[in-house]
């Protein structure tokens, strides 16, 4: 469990923008999946759309990762929507809180994994006493190859 954990917290990426000084601000965090063999970048819709306007504020809106080199890479998610013609995609119920994004990956420079779509199960076949985890991370945390700690207890 634990090795797989270790490559689980590689599909976790950060979600920010540039502010006007120059600064990162780190406000979300999604994380990659491959459906079909195509990866995705799968965060929160209220990340990018505004839940009272409706309006998308992803503008600007960058996803950092990893990189091979020990460096933290970025993609501009206004550039992945502009250079393939594709837009967030949102679940068919609108009270369902996800989005996902079509989202390539360099494998010779980027130090990330997704999630294959073996390791997902549907949620009819959900019972109780299964074991169920989440991975993410707090905004606010610097992400230069800082993973969670998990406690032997956790395991």
């Amino acid at each position: 469990m634990r090795a797989l954990l270790n490559e689980i917290k590689k599909t976790i990426v950060f979600l920010g923008k540039t502010t006007e000084e120059g600064k990162i601000q780190f406000y979300a965090t999604g994380f990659l999946v491959n459906i079909q063999n195509i990866f995705h970048l799968v965060t929160a819709k209220h990340v990018v759309v505004d839940p009272r306007t409706g309006k998308f504020v992803d503008s600007g809106m960058l996803a950092f990762f990893n990189l091979k080199d020990g460096t933290v890479g970025s993609r501009s998610i206004d550039q992945i929507k502009k250079s393939i013609a594709v837009n967030w995609i949102f679940h068919e119920n609108d009270d369902v809180d996800i989005a996902l994004i079509p989202f390539g990956l360099d494998p010779q420079k980027d130090d990330v994994k997704a999630i294959p779509e073996n390791l997902f199960l549907r949620s009819d076949r959900l019972f109780e006493l299964y074991d169920v985890f989440f991975l993410s991370y707090q905004p606010g945390i610097q992400p230069q190859k800082r993973y969670p700690q998990l406690s032997e207890m956790e395991l």
